[in-house]
């Protein structure tokens, strides 16, 4: 039997409703979230990371309130794990602690830190011109070309590795080397059946990639 999560409760819940819990369950879960960002705020020294940071969660938060049903949703272990593996991925990093000579080294800290901000508000950019479109699994929706999505085809990826990279950095140990390299991994891998599905279900979606930059064509 195929592993499909979303199949197994449409056997007991009709899928329009389902499809409407599930967005509703996940805004509710981020908007804990968000309010758990709030009270962090006086523990950030870079106010600015603060807010693209906690922009991720208000964005999501209000993606999943928008959001249309997929055309095509997620099926299989690797259309749903691999970008659930990947989204949680990240937090690993956090658990180490900060590098005693970034630590020590102010200007490279606060180089970090806008790195770090500036890949954020890059990837919170893309979150809003995505919302409609929005997914952690591997589903279809609707085609975004706009804003960032002019000039990359996986924007939000970009930007979560780039920023990654950076936390990477600041906390930097071989196992965060080896968590950041599986990570980039998993998105790269994540991007790629994105793509296959997108052509197989939208026409326009190869013309528009030929189009775009990524790691390949």
């Amino acid at each position: 039997m195929n592993f499909d999560p979303f199949a197994w409760m449409a056997q007991l819940i009709p899928e329009r409703d389902l499809h409407r819990w599930l967005r509703y369950g996940a805004a509710s879960l981020c908007g804990i979230f968000l309010l758990h960002r709030v009270s962090l705020f006086s523990h950030y020294h870079n106010p600015w990371l603060w807010g693209t940071e906690t922009g991720i969660y208000v964005v999501v938060f209000m993606a999943y309130l928008q959001r249309a049903d997929p055309r095509v949703r997620a099926r299989g272990v690797r259309e749903v794990m691999v970008p659930v593996i990947a989204t949680l991925f990240p937090f690993l990093l956090l658990l180490s602690s900060v590098h005693p000579v970034v630590a020590q080294w102010p200007g490279l800290q606060e180089t970090v830190f806008w790195v770090m901000t500036l890949a954020t508000g890059f990837t919170v950019w893309a979150l809003w011109c995505l919302r409609r479109s929005f997914s952690i699994t591997v589903e279809v929706r609707e085609l975004v070309t706009f804003g960032p999505y002019r000039l990359v085809r996986h924007p939000v990826y970009l930007g979560e590795i780039i920023a990654v990279a950076a936390v990477c950095l600041w906390r930097f140990s071989t196992i965060n080397v080896v968590l950041w390299v599986v990570f980039a991994t998993l998105q790269l891998v994540r991007a790629r059946m994105e793509e296959h599905k997108l052509a197989a279900v939208i026409p326009e979606y190869s013309d528009y990639a030929r189009r775009r930059w990524w790691f390949w064509r």
